[in-house]
């Protein structure tokens, strides 16, 4: 009901409004005006039809009230007039200049298109740009420009070769030094001849026609990021900052920085300034202001002035090292505490000092002391021997003795802290031919022996197992071969097979003082020697017991490709199986029982083992088809068997 009432009021409003004769009279005068417009708009039109209109200009040529057949005939004066039209531009006292010709501008064929484009001035496009372009006929001109072909590499050419002369890289103002005296480099404006926005201006010259003067190219200039008078401001806090001297302190050396090093420790970065904090509007991080040129010193350049004092201060630490002499311990090599500067927190303090006006700095020095610190064999507890290890490696073949002697000579001189698991694998390291291991045989899948670095190197881990027992130490890991190796014989089941990663053969010191191991390799035997300090502990070892024996399987035969052709040797001899076990007993001082394990060892059944080379035929065996020639049968090779004694694995 209220909205009936209100679009009631507002009809009685308007009706009102139309009712004045103010307003009628103004409506009709304006209805007038319009009729009158259109009328002119119609007889302009009808005046010009199949016409350019007036002041249609291409380039300065007018071209308005012409039909098309005459600005066809005019257009191809101007061609011919211009037919010698060249491109010129000067900058910077170089002139620039390309013929038309040159670019392979082509007026003519484009002609037709050139009158249409003339044509269509006020005639084509929306109702505004028709309505804008006629009064601009009128009362202003109307500017086109002829359509043409011309060859666009050559333009771009020319325009790069502009470019090159043109163009300049802007140079920031900058701060050097002569001597200890610092100066300002002013700045240098850089300038860009814009490719894109100047191709466009030749276009817009060529099809004008404008030819008689020079080209109004645009050339930007480009502002350098730090302009001289950040430099000014820069110069007085360089001033302030070399102009310092501080005593920088590293364990008992002493160093001189002064205004010298401080100039080669700076570098100048720029800085964004912001321009709110002053108006104190809180935590906001502001507008930004201006760039600043400040004067830094550098990490980089200070820290590489602490790696030269390094080379003064910093030392590894070093153990003190033992050898066996005549029976006695005695040290080859004096123990060196360790010293390393902390370089990233001296840095800091370095520059803090300088900043701050500070004139002397210790910088920070770690010291780290060597885990064996007495060079006293005595003061050590190196004093006596106490477990010795002893096996044989006659009838060895000499890579197994040469690796054998290698892995020993890798432990010698270990010395094993109270508490410290010692690893036989950790302490031989990486084993191949980089490290300077020779191919023996070694134990692969069980019962399969094959060449391959480092092999013998069991008998290292079966001595040291043997010392190591002998010394009452905890024993923590170890394995058995995987069958009998006669060189770990008599007695039997007192061996330890080792092979990269595992197994292993590892043991803890135990006693309360450090242990040196020492290697003897001789005279057909390895004995590994245990020095330390008695602590009356009494180690007994059973004798073995072995049972449940197993005959040895048929013969095994692997080809290799380092044995002559048709050659055959003998690597193991044939071994029964057996289980063998011994009691491991250790006793302190005391009474109390220390260890008391049983080590147990299954051995595998050994066949007799035998490589061959390519061409052999093992026994048993089907042999390939032999080709024959003319009836006659090939003959079967004969091979030569070389028997040799069994070897250990690694």
């Amino acid at each position: 009901m209220e909205v009936i009432k209100w679009e009631k009021k507002l009809k009685e409003k308007v009706e009102k409004i139309f009712k004045n004769a103010k307003v009628k009279k103004g409506l009709a005068i304006i209805g007038l005006a319009i009729v009158a417009l259109a009328v002119l708009f119609l007889i302009f039109n009808l005046s010009y039809q199949n016409k350019i209109f007036p002041k249609t200009y291409l380039g300065s040529a007018n071209f308005g009230g012409l039909n098309q057949a005459q600005a066809s005939a005019k257009l191809t004066e101007l061609i011919a007039a211009n037919k010698d039209g060249e491109l010129q531009f000067s900058w910077d006292g170089e002139n620039f200049s390309k013929k038309i010709q040159d670019l392979d501008v082509d007026y003519a064929s484009s002609s037709d298109q050139t009158v249409q484009s003339l044509m269509d001035v006020g005639r084509r496009g929306s109702l505004g740009k028709i309505l804008a372009e006629q009064l601009r006929a009128v009362f202003s001109s109307n500017q086109t420009i002829a359509s043409f072909k011309y060859n666009d590499g050559k333009l771009s050419d020319f325009l790069n070769e502009m470019a090159k002369k043109i163009n300049k890289t802007s140079v920031n103002a900058s701060i050097g030094f002569n001597g200890l005296d610092p100066f300002v480099t002013p700045a240098q404006i850089g300038q860009d001849f814009p490719l894109s926005t100047n191709k466009k201006i030749a276009l817009e010259t060529i099809g004008g026609f404008k030819f008689d003067d020079k080209m109004a190219f645009i050339v930007d200039e480009i502002q350098p990021a730090v302009d001289t008078e950040m430099a000014n401001d820069a110069l007085g806090k360089t001033k302030d900052l070399i102009n310092h001297h501080l005593t920088v302190n590293a364990k008992d050396k002493t160093y001189q920085i002064g205004p010298t090093e401080i100039a080669g420790f700076l570098d100048f970065k720029t800085n964004q300034t912001s321009i709110l904090p002053s108006l104190n509007l809180g935590n906001s991080p502001g507008l930004p202001g201006p760039l600043e040129l400040l004067p830094q010193l550098s990490t980089d350049k200070i820290g590489s002035y602490v790696d030269t004092i390094g080379k003064d201060v910093n030392q590894d630490a070093k153990d003190a090292q033992f050898k066996v002499d005549n029976g006695k311990v005695v040290a080859f090599q004096v123990a060196q505490t360790g010293f390393q500067i902390q370089k990233d927190q001296a840095v800091k303090m370095i520059i803090d000092a300088i900043n701050t006006g500070q004139t002397t700095v210790n910088l920070p020095v770690k010291q780290t002391n060597p885990s064996v610190a007495s060079s006293d064999p005595a003061q050590a507890g190196l004093t006596e021997l106490v477990g010795d290890g002893k096996t044989s490696w006659r009838g060895s073949p000499a890579n197994r003795i040469y690796n054998i002697e290698l892995g020993s000579s890798k432990i010698s001189g270990t010395i094993v802290e109270p508490g410290q698991e010692f690893s036989t694998l950790a302490e031989i390291g990486e084993v191949g031919p980089q490290t300077g291991y020779l191919q023996e045989l070694v134990i692969k899948n069980s019962t399969q022996v094959v060449p391959d670095y480092g092999g013998g190197l069991c008998q290292v881990s079966t001595t040291l197992f043997r010392a190591a027992l002998s010394a009452g130490l905890k024993i923590t890991a170890r394995t058995a071969h995987s069958f009998r190796v006669s060189y770990y014989e008599p007695p039997v089941g007192e061996d330890a097979t080792i092979y990269s990663p595992a197994p292993d053969f590892k043991f803890v010191n135990d006693m309360k003082t450090p242990i040196l191991i020492w290697a003897i390799a001789g005279n057909n035997s390895l004995e590994f020697q245990i020095y330390g300090t008695k602590d009356g502990r009494q180690s007994s070892i059973s004798n073995p017991v072995v049972g449940n024996y197993v005959s040895p399987p048929p013969p095994v035969y692997t080809e290799s490709n380092t044995m002559a052709a048709g050659a055959v040797r003998q690597v193991e001899k044939a071994l029964a199986g057996c289980t063998a076990s011994f009691n491991y007993k250790v006793t302190a001082a005391n009474g109390q029982v220390l260890e008391n394990q049983t080590f147990t060892s299954k051995y595998v059944a050994l066949p007799n083992s035998y490589l061959y080379g390519p061409g052999y035929l093992p026994p048993g065996a089907t042999p390939a088809p032999t080709p024959t020639v003319q009836g006659t049968e090939a003959p079967t090779p004969t091979p030569e068997i070389s028997p040799s004694p069994p070897t250990p694995s690694p």
